[in-house]
């Protein structure tokens, strides 16, 4: 009896090495993931479970979903299997991520690459995996194609690498002198409804919707904004001490999700007042990629001194 099925060729190994490494990546992030899910699922995990609609006990089941699926796609014999059911896992992590809203960079579109890595690195580790998706032209593998598939992998990985190298953190510190002194310059920080007149955020975008609550100023005090351009998010007062410093959470939900802090300081000097403004945060993936082609402390820094000079105009066209 014969069959038209045809075992494909023992994989060449510049292949199945490019294949493995390719399987790494999501290999690692999926256990790394599960691993929280595990061990440091707490009030964070649960707010996040619960801003997509699910219920808090399904924690530690997604953490075993994922680390199942990780390890069916690291062994050969069901690798296969272990890439669709990554495929439907990420499907529909990308759907959840869109039915509430959430902003395309990084829950949408990560899941989406991390999809395409999966099936290349099968593409790569199989040759079954090849013979039912040929990369073919009249029926014969062009080279040239390989080859530029073998660059693209290593472009790509290169690119994974160095992002993953970015520090977890970036801190950016700016300073301006005013003619005022430090508790003229505090009451126009102190209290987010007259940032209105200096904040560089503001003014790129003066039709954006600014919500105020708790404290009129000070501790407590808190500002959520929504715009078009400067997206959205919520910033809160959680140390304030007169005339000396000011301490503020940020909370950006978009464009990206991330967390950060900005304080200032304010130093008498011969009736005038130093303003230092320090901000730091974590960085995203995003944010990340963006800091290999422009420097976080040119472009945050360049925002923060026209701050800095708005607020210095403010306070002394006042006096």
């Amino acid at each position: 009896m014969s069959s038209d099925y045809q075992v494909p060729p023992a994989n060449p190994r510049w292949m199945t090495i490019v294949g493995w490494i390719l399987t790494a990546l999501p290999a690692l992030m999926l256990i790394a993931s599960a691993g929280f899910k595990f061990f440091m699922a707490g009030p964070e995990a649960e707010e996040n479970l619960r801003k997509i609609g699910w219920r808090v006990e399904l924690v530690v089941g997604l953490g075993i979903l994922e680390l199942a699926c990780a390890i069916a796609f690291l062994i050969p014999r069901t690798a296969v299997l272990g890439a669709v059911l990554l495929t439907g896992y990420l499907g529909g992590a990308i759907a959840t991520h869109v039915r509430v809203g959430d902003p395309l960079v990084p829950s949408r579109i990560v899941p989406f690459m991390l999809g395409i890595v999966i099936w290349l690195a099968m593409w790569f580790r199989d040759p079954h995996v090849r013979a039912i998706l040929p990369m073919r032209m009249e029926g014969v593998i062009r080279p040239g194609l390989m080859r530029v598939g073998f660059a693209f992998t290593c472009i790509v990985l290169g690119l994974v690498i160095a992002i993953a190298l970015q520090p977890p953190e970036y801190r950016v510190e700016r300073s301006m002198t005013i003619d005022a002194p430090p508790a003229e310059v505090f009451e126009h920080v102190n209290d987010f409804r007259k940032w209105e007149a200096w904040s560089p955020w503001v003014k790129s975008e003066p039709n954006a919707q600014y919500l105020y609550e708790g404290a009129s100023s000070g501790k407590g005090a808190i500002c959520k904004w929504a715009g078009d351009k400067i997206g959205e998010g919520t910033m809160t007062i959680i140390d304030s001490v007169p005339p000396e410093r000011i301490k503020v959470r940020l909370e950006f939900r978009k464009p990206m999700q991330a967390n950060g802090e900005a304080e200032f300081f304010f130093k008498a000097e011969n009736q005038k007042t130093t303003v230092t403004w320090t901000f730091q945060g974590e960085h995203v993936v995003l944010s990340k990629a963006m800091s290999l082609f422009m420097s976080m402390e040119s472009m945050l820094g360049e925002t923060m001194e026209k701050g800095l000079a708005n607020l210095k105009q403010t306070v002394e066209s006042k006096r």
